[in-house]
């Protein structure tokens, strides 16, 4: 093959390749919330506190019943995934815009005794992409990372790897948060470590952390946390595709 006709093919490749790309679906940026709300906390209050940050994903827990999340889905225009029970409080997720397409709530044994609850839900973004859900409690008196363990044996065998996967993750405590992490980031990204200037500072959560993943279907562009009431926050301004 002589040169100009081996660089007629290669413009060629090159060519579909960018095509195939170019029609691919464009990359979508969304605000995903963590947050932890306490007993009593405004219904209407916490609904505009997620409008205020733009949140389309929400991941909420909170020791209250089905019709006070209700109640803050419908404030805020958003669909409800659970509650579902997770020891003394509950677990949801509020979203705009994707399709559920199944949720559970369950427990997890843990190798040195207790549970981890987990509430888990995979959604479709659009005709090609899927993201699923997690928020994962770990309660008091339960080993930290035998219960990490136990979760990232849940999400290998039953988390597809054609999703883009957003997981929520509250400990005790902020010490018991960063042991969690040093585990979870062998295998997903801390919205802690995103690239935004919110996140100087202390903590304003110290038990929760926000996780995404991995970085070729999902990845984080900015970050920040905000105290309650009615719930403390996590955000991050994520982009799934591209």
């Amino acid at each position: 093959m002589n040169r100009s006709i081996a660089a007629a093919a290669l413009a060629l490749i090159l060519t579909a390749a960018c095509a195939v790309r170019l029609g691919g679906p464009e990359p979508v940026e969304m605000m995903v919330s963590a947050g932890v709300a306490e007993e009593g906390a405004d219904a209407g209050a916490l609904a505009t506190q997620l409008a205020a940050a733009d949140t389309r994903v929400a991941l909420l827990s909170a020791p209250m019943d089905s019709a006070w999340f209700g109640a803050v889905a419908a404030g805020a225009g958003m669909e409800l995934s659970g509650p579902g029970p997770a020891g003394t409080t509950r677990l949801a997720f509020l979203t705009r815009g994707l399709e559920l397409l199944g949720d559970t709530t369950i427990a997890l044994e843990v190798a040195s005794g207790g549970q981890v609850f987990l509430h888990d839900a995979i959604y479709r973004l659009d005709e090609r992409r899927l993201v699923d859900l997690i928020y994962a409690r770990v309660l008091p008196g339960v080993g930290v990372r035998e219960a990490v363990r136990a979760m990232l044996n849940y999400i290998a065998t039953d988390v597809g790897d054609d999703a883009g996967l957003v997981v929520a993750l509250a400990a005790p405590s902020e010490a018991a948060a960063d042991s969690a992490a040093t585990l979870m980031l062998a295998y997903l990204e801390n919205a802690r470590e995103c690239d935004g200037d919110g996140m100087e500072g202390p903590p304003a959560i110290g038990g929760l952390r926000l996780f995404y993943g991995p970085g070729a279907r999902i990845r984080c562009v900015g970050a920040s946390e905000e105290a309650g009431p009615p719930a403390s926050l996590v955000n991050a301004r994520v982009i799934v595709g591209g």
